[in-house]
């Protein structure tokens, strides 16, 4: 499809992400592939404020995300506008 798989680390994690269009074109896609995450594990998500970020993979307190343990290692978050 084209579409590239960024690689890096934050600190001993290695860390895959690719970014899609939602269908509807609305929104992106965050895919997460992460090899050596401790566990509880948590990602902040920076923004303006004008994002509203949901997984059916963990859990959001404001921008943190907690994957479900059972996603700690792959998860997806949709971003999208709204408040």
């Amino acid at each position: 499809d084209g579409l590239p798989t960024f690689r890096y680390r934050i600190g001993d994690v290695e860390v895959e992400e690719r970014i899609t269009r939602t269908a509807d074109k609305r929104g992106l896609l965050r895919r997460f592939v992460l090899r050596g995450a401790p566990a509880g594990l948590q990602l902040t998500f920076s923004g303006t404020g004008k994002m509203a970020y949901r997984s059916s993979d963990g859990i959001f307190t404001g921008q943190i995300f907690t994957p479900n343990k059972d996603k700690a290692s792959a998860f997806t978050v949709l971003m999208q506008e709204g408040n």
